[in-house]
């Protein structure tokens, strides 16, 4: 360690912090907050100053201070010799299919630790390196796409310079975000049918390298060859083969070169294990180091709180209930980049979705509701009832992998999972091969997945079908329809309590559309639940303190004087918004009530769309939701469902709105 850093490392033991070493420098206890876990890196800079950062945002100022120190003390000492100060004399930015910047590699000369040059990652425009959750691709990813789909020729190096150089000369190259080592399975699917050429730079790091990727790619490419530059000099790559006057036609096939026998790095022909090494080689660990610089970030909501960026959701409800309307208005906001369930307009999405339920003329007539025509829906990718093979198999994981690249999908929803797949419903096997097949590719690519289920007997007690459904999904959200214009989200199951666990939404017409109820301020968790429970015992929105009290004793509810304030303000706040089909309600009001639905219209309760055969005989009508929503009065007879009085039958709605509740 340099003097600088013995003597932070000391103020830091003083101070009572655990500090850890390791080969990429220390962690820490932060000094400047209650820091119970190490969130505070430090090491040695490359010109003998000490380099610190706090994760969970601490200044280096207050670091400094809380240890007695100032900011000299983090300031290299003048030995009378200065290097040149580093500077960024290339950067390769690293894009999506549709050519959309995703990331940016910088390389800075001199480099680190008296390196001659050191590569780092940037998102566009950042101060600071890290890529956060950003999702990894290949360089030139449109360009190889393009030749892989043509059955064309694809270089595969081990640097962006490189692949530049042969991009000049007119052909199409290739390599992964940091160089040797770090090829990702993901990777080898982008190369699907190309004639691959892998170009190893002359060393271990290299030959190992080119080595991996081409096991990788044996099972996707048409072809793989490994070729090494004709310079034989230690470290030589592909730019010193060009620059010494020599051809693509000079390269040197590796298994002829010899070159592997005599690299004191390659240790893989020592033993009877080179296939396992090789076989082991395809697959790439965790880097820590790059994990832990990665400054938190917030939770990058696609739709708070239903889908977060690169996550796996289930939605249910019974048959009919409206959950793929309610998705299909999803879909379409984040693909035009619209307000869609209380979140702000934001920058457009490319939204795949994949209908085994709806024609196209059910959706064409639901998105004209909305508001939509067929110039807003340029990045609403939607296939209606596509001939895919079963997303349990191998080749319908890869169909839909396809269909989500090719489209450079942000998200992706499967409704309903239930008729994409070749296996039985009750089995675990049939969901374990879903992920592994379809979802897994998808997630280990950044792209969300929503997949549309229905409910068993008892929605309250999951989806239909075997328990392993829930498990290969990072949330579980159970849809209620609580009358014709009032829905509930219920969050049943997540792997993070980021997002509320339940959404109250009435819907309302000209446009057609779903609203969150509770007005702007967010509403947590418990208050959402006791907003809903009163709710369910038909109590007015304006309902005083005592009366509100009084009624959930009498039904056995225990709530707590804060919760309950908080709720009855939130019911008040949400003005006229009728949240409960209950007479009270809608008592003096002068509202209408729902015309009954047309005889000609009537479906099954186990149908989901007109003209399509029953799901199975204990499909749960959306009507018969007494396990979830019991009456209050115990009246058997048709309930009246009181209409706001702006009015939700207009010319932008259907009359019969069982027929927009698939």
């Amino acid at each position: 360690m340099s003097g600088r850093l013995d003597r932070v490392v000391d103020a830091l033991h003083d101070h009572g912090s655990a500090v850890h070493q390791g080969t990429g420098g220390h962690t820490a206890q932060c000094p400047s907050h209650a820091d119970r876990s190490p969130s505070l890196s430090l090491g040695a800079g490359h010109n003998g100053g000490v380099v610190l950062h706090c994760h969970a945002g601490c200044g280096p100022e207050d670091v400094v201070a809380a240890l007695g120190l100032d900011m000299a003390d983090l300031a290299p000492e003048d030995t009378g010799h200065h290097p040149p100060a580093p500077r960024v004399v290339a950067t390769y930015t690293y894009t999506d299919e549709q050519e959309r910047p995703l990331y940016e590699v910088r390389r800075i000369e001199p480099g680190e630790n008296g390196r001659a040059k050191t590569f780092r990652p940037y998102l566009p425009g950042a101060q600071l390196p890290g890529l956060g959750r950003v999702r990894h691709v290949l360089y030139n990813l449109p360009a190889a796409h393009r030749a892989a789909a043509a059955g064309q020729l694809v270089y595969v190096c081990e640097g962006e310079k490189d692949c530049d150089r042969l991009a000049a000369l007119g052909y199409t190259a290739t390599c992964n975000l940091g160089g040797a080592g770090k090829w990702r399975p993901e990777y080898s699917a982008d190369l699907v049918d190309a004639h691959v050429v892998v170009v190893a730079d002359r060393d271990g790091g290299g030959l190992n390298h080119a080595r991996r990727v081409a096991t990788a790619l044996s099972e996707y490419a048409a072809s793989v060859r490994k070729v090494l530059p004709a310079v034989e000099r230690e470290h030589a790559d592909l730019s010193d083969h060009l620059n010494a006057g020599h051809g693509l036609e000079a390269l040197v096939p590796l298994d002829e070169s010899g070159a592997e026998a005599e690299s004191g790095d390659d240790e893989s022909g020592a033993d009877g294990d080179a296939d396992l090494r090789a076989l082991a080689a395809a697959y790439a660990p965790l880097d820590w180091h790059a994990l832990w610089e990665q400054t938190p970030e917030e939770v990058p909501w696609l739709c708070e709180p239903l889908i977060a960026a690169g996550r796996l959701v289930a939605v249910y409800s019974p048959a009919k209930a409206g959950k793929s309307l309610l998705l299909l208005e999803v879909a379409a906001g984040l693909a035009t980049g619209r307000p869609v369930l209380g979140n702000p307009a934001r920058s457009p999405q490319r939204v795949v979705y994949v209908d085994i339920e709806n024609s196209g003329a059910d959706v064409q007539e639901r998105l004209q509701a909305m508001g939509y025509g067929p110039g807003d829906l340029d990045n609403l990718v939607y296939y209606s009832f596509p001939s895919l093979p079963e997303l349990d198999s191998r080749e319908g994981g890869r169909h839909l992998l396809a269909l989500a690249v090719a489209h450079g999908a942000e998200l992706v929803v499967i409704d309903t999972v239930s008729r994409v797949i070749a296996g039985k419903e009750n089995d675990s096997d049939t969901f374990h091969a879903l992920y592994r097949h379809a979802l897994a590719p998808l997630k280990g690519r950044g792209v969300a997945v929503i997949r549309l289920d229905h409910s068993g007997k008892d929605a309250e007690q999951g989806q239909r079908g075997s328990s392993a459904k829930a498990s290969d999904v990072d949330a579980v959200w159970m849809l209620i329809k609580r009358s014709e214009t009032s829905i509930h989200l219920k969050r049943q199951e997540s792997r993070s309590a980021h997002g509320s666990d339940l959404v109250q939404l009435t819907r309302r017409g000209e446009p057609l559309r779903h609203e969150v109820v509770g007005g702007p301020e967010p509403v947590n968790g418990r208050v959402s639940e006791v907003v809903a429970t009163l709710d369910e015992l038909a109590l007015p929105d304006a309902v005083g303190r005592d009366r509100a009290r009084k009624a959930l004793a009498d039904s056995g509810h225990k709530v707590g004087t804060g919760d309950l304030a908080a709720a009855i303000k939130a019911r008040k706040d949400r003005g006229d918004l009728s949240a409960t089909a209950s007479g009270e309600n809608g008592a003096g009001t002068g509202a209408e009530p729902v015309r009954p639905p047309d005889p000609r219209m009537e479906e099954t309760p186990s149908q989901t769309c007109p003209g399509q055969g029953a799901d199975t005989p204990d499909s749960t009508p959306a009507a018969d939701l007494s396990a979830l929503s019991p009456s209050p009065g115990g009246d058997s007879g048709a309930a009246r469902v009181d209409i706001p009085a702006d009015g939700l039958v207009g010319a932008g709605m259907p009359e019969d709105w069982g027929e927009w509740s698939a």
